[in-house]
């Protein structure tokens, strides 16, 4: 259904000399930097289950992430290596059980009015049934991060150290789970869910099908809040918290309360041991292969990076769901590209009259129509123009009759160029086309931010 225009030999324009359109149609190697090695999420099943199929999945990398501070490294990893656990979920659940603060391994740790204590904040029975030695002292100290780690990670476990497997059976490979419904089994959220409030409490007041805030019992904000913060851990690779006023944890009146009818406040973002505060983490250098933010150039590499990655729908869902979309399940085209422009910096805002078209995030822009009509009024500086009226430019949106997608390449003399859009045939592609049809049907024009277009080779 997707118009592919032959372009023989002739040159398109790209953003940058990397881009040019040999590399883009494969016909010579891609830039050395290797797009999927540090790619947070990847493809998911979308599971439907008795008629509640709207649980979203993500796999998580299985490298340890850089966000991880250096005397946390070897602890965590060795810990999750040891029991076939992600890395990444066992850190996300240390900084949530800490309130996303990285201590030093050798704290005095706290102990809970609950008796909960040490980095994990095991309870006195729950140590006493399954705690392990994973320093290999001699002795099971959940004070010792050594074994909290490897206790956590062998409860979290196919295999387990002591005793039958108790929150989940969890796999380096396990999807993340929607925040949405995250009580669903085979999620690294309903681990989360077990290992916070226990597997009874768990299995006895919700149901595959439940939303976040569907549930009660006595505890229940509790759990939320849990959820919460692991879920925007993963999503962030370890560097945004959860716990925040847009989750309506805001400590006043009208937002989120727990048992006792307190408000709940918010946490900070992780910090602590050089994270969250300007100070070194020790970890692996950046990535250089990332692509610069704040301009139109940018939107054309990410755009090709996330083309290049290759996300594709398991009967509708994905990356797609979790990352484009951001937690939901519909048609994508729209939510692609506003994810691609707030990725390299140029988001999509609301101004005064536009504001309807962003009902999920201030970023977002859901519907093809909302999007044609903030190019219309000129938000933020925009523009929409009629291919009659002047050449579009790599990094303009190409608009049609219930389709968007991206301009990556022009070639002028030609009046020929190259799209990339998501939703296409259930997953990114890359299209040829002309000016004057783009490359779907229906061409109604285009779309350009402020800020004009990406610069071509030598200018």
């Amino acid at each position: 259904m997707w118009k592919k225009v032959a372009v023989g030999g002739v040159l398109f324009f790209l953003v940058a000399p990397m881009l040019m359109l040999a590399a883009a149609f494969g016909l010579v190697s891609a830039a050395a930097c290797k797009s999927m090695d540090d790619i947070p999420f990847v493809e998911c099943e979308f599971l439907l289950e008795g008629g509640n199929g709207d649980q979203c999945q993500g796999e998580l990398p299985t490298g340890l992430s850089a966000n991880v501070p250096k005397p946390w490294r070897p602890l965590i990893g060795d810990a999750a290596e040891a029991f076939d656990v992600n890395p990444n979920f066992l850190a996300a659940i240390f900084l949530t059980e800490n309130g996303n603060v990285w201590r030093a391994p050798d704290t005095d740790w706290p102990t809970s009015s609950a008796g909960a204590g040490g980095p994990m904040q095991f309870v006195p029975g729950t140590w006493r049934d399954y705690g392990i030695d994973g320093g290999g002292d001699g002795t099971a100290d959940r004070n010792d991060p050594a074994d909290a780690l490897h206790s956590a990670a062998s409860m979290f476990s196919v295999s387990p150290a002591k005793g039958a497997p108790i929150y989940g059976s969890t796999t380096v490979g396990m999807p993340v789970g929607s925040i949405g419904k995250p009580w669903l089994p085979g999620t690294l959220l309903h681990a989360s869910a077990m290992y916070n409030a226990g597997p009874g409490t768990i299995a006895n007041n919700t149901r595959p099908g439940d939303t976040l805030d569907g549930p009660e019992w006595g505890r229940a904000w509790e759990v939320r809040r849990y959820l919460h913060n692991v879920h925007a851990l993963l999503h962030s690779d370890l560097t945004k918290s959860g716990v925040t006023p847009q989750n309506g944890y805001t400590g006043q009146a009208g937002g989120r309360y727990d048992h006792n009818g307190d408000f709940i406040a918010a946490w900070a973002d992780p910090h602590g041991l050089g994270v969250g505060d300007g100070g070194s983490r020790d970890g692996p250098a950046p990535d250089p292969c990332a692509p610069p933010t704040g301009d139109l150039g940018s939107v054309v590499q990410i755009a090709r990076k996330e083309f290049e990655r290759g996300p594709r729908e398991q009967t509708h869902c994905g990356r797609i769901c979790d990352v484009y979309i951001d937690d939901g399940h519909e048609d994508w085209c729209a939510d692609f590209v506003s994810w691609v422009f707030k990725a390299a910096g140029v988001p999509f805002k609301p101004t005064p009259g536009t504001k309807m078209y962003f009902w999920r995030h201030d970023w977002q822009i859901p519907a093809v129509m909302g999007m044609e009509e903030w190019f219309r009024r000129g938000a933020h500086g925009s523009q929409f123009f009629t291919p009659g009226q002047q050449d579009p430019q790599p990094g303009d949106v190409a608009i049609y009759a219930g389709h968007v997608n991206i301009v990556v390449a022009v070639n002028p003399e030609q009046q020929t160029l190259v799209t990339i859009g998501g939703n296409e045939s259930d997953t990114i592609q890359q299209s040829t086309g002309t000016f004057a049809t783009g490359t779907s049907s229906g061409l109604v024009g285009y779309g350009r931010v402020a800020g004009g277009a990406a610069q071509e080779p030598g200018e």
